[in-house]
């Protein structure tokens, strides 16, 4: 596909995953429980490859964008599988403000638009890069939901809203540990 921001040239055998309800999101103290739905939090995940590249088609709705709002995408080789060590860092983390912009960081290209309510992301990943002659790779995709809400604690202002996982797993630190990510297997 095309990183144009248009998801209609996408091939119909692109595995698609909705990630629409409560369980995909995590909470914080210093904010009150405020999801409202689908329509203030929401995603569409596409994957799909050519045999060279893995391609992303991220969507993210929301009813309200914020300055401090921001995507970050991890890629785990290896990490994500080890279960001994204290933390394990992801391999290759890239994370988008919630702008328009174009460009490539860690060898892979993307692009990303605003339309209505959408934030939306696309990404050609070398497979290579991401696998190193295995077809898997660890994965997690994050999106930091504010809305401008104010913090019952003012002195916290890293604190967020509410944060979308996809896959939904945590055994560990959200902000830090690949051991969250969930695994892309790479088919031909």
């Amino acid at each position: 596909p095309i990183l144009d921001g248009d998801f209609s040239d996408w091939s119909e055998k692109a595995s698609e995953y909705i990630v629409d309800s409560g369980k995909y999101l995590e909470g914080h103290t210093y904010f009150p429980n405020s999801w409202h739905g689908p329509k203030d939090l929401s995603a569409k995940l596409r994957f799909c490859n050519d045999g060279k590249n893995l391609y992303l088609g991220i969507e993210v709705t929301d009813d309200k964008f914020a300055r401090k709002e921001s995507a970050t995408i991890w890629f785990s080789k290896d990490g994500y599988k080890n279960w001994e060590d204290e933390t394990v860092v992801p391999d290759i983390r890239i994370s988008f403000a919630v702008r328009e912009t174009q460009g490539s960081s860690n060898g892979i290209r993307y692009k990303t638009s605003i339309k209505d309510n959408r934030f939306i992301i696309e990404c050609m990943v070398p497979i290579e890069r991401v696998c190193e002659g295995k077809n898997s790779t660890g994965f997690l995709f994050s999106y930091n939901d504010m809305d401008d809400a104010p913090s019952i604690d003012k002195r916290k202002s890293w604190a967020k809203k509410q944060v979308l996982h996809f896959p939904h797993n945590p055994k560990w630190a959200l902000w830090r540990d690949a051991r969250n990510c969930g695994e892309i297997i790479i088919e031909k």
